[in-house]
């Protein structure tokens, strides 16, 4: 069975956050689950304290307010297009809600190892803050500006993604 493994090496990964504190995931799902957590079916969470575990548990989309979702919700197309589109309305609130909980519901570890969510649990709502409050989108456009040479071109472009992925009453980038 693959999930032992797995937990181990996001652990591992992981580790690199914060090196005595480590967590390890595997999302159900189909063929064999993922390597996060999963809006399809529990999750399986590992809690590591230097070499050893300090607590294992499953986690349900339902124990953090989610409802659980057929995979085809969350699917990665073979579209980059679609893809694109589909990232900038999740980072906007803007349909696509099952993709919107599933990167919420992962959010939430993050914060979690990264010391800003008191529990696993608790960050799901600062996700979602994050998004309705305009604050993701706003982090990807300070992204978008400090990784290009040319500033300006790349927030225009960005702007005309956002008016192409969520129609001309985009909110527009400060």
């Amino acid at each position: 069975m693959a999930e032992p493994l797995s937990c181990s090496l996001n652990a591992l990964e992981l580790a690199v956050l914060k090196p005595d504190e480590r967590i390890g995931i595997w999302g159900g799902g189909p063929a064999g689950g993922m390597d996060e957590l999963s809006i399809c079916d529990p999750s399986t969470v590992h809690e590591f304290s230097g070499q050893s575990t300090k607590t294992a548990y499953t986690l349900r989309p339902e124990d953090v307010g989610l409802r659980p979702l057929p995979f085809e919700h969350i699917a990665a197309t073979s579209n980059l297009t679609t893809e694109r589109r589909r990232f900038l309305g999740v980072l906007t609130g803007r349909g696509y809600q099952g993709c919107i909980d599933f990167t919420c519901l992962n959010a939430e570890a993050a914060l979690y190892i990264g010391e800003k969510a008191e529990s696993i649990t608790k960050g799901v709502n600062m996700a979602k803050e994050a998004i309705a409050s305009g604050a993701a989108i706003a982090k990807l456009q300070r992204w978008v500006a400090v990784q290009s040479d040319d500033p300006e071109q790349s927030l225009a472009r960005l702007r005309s993604e956002l008016r192409t992925a969520l129609g001309p009453a985009a909110a527009p980038l400060t």
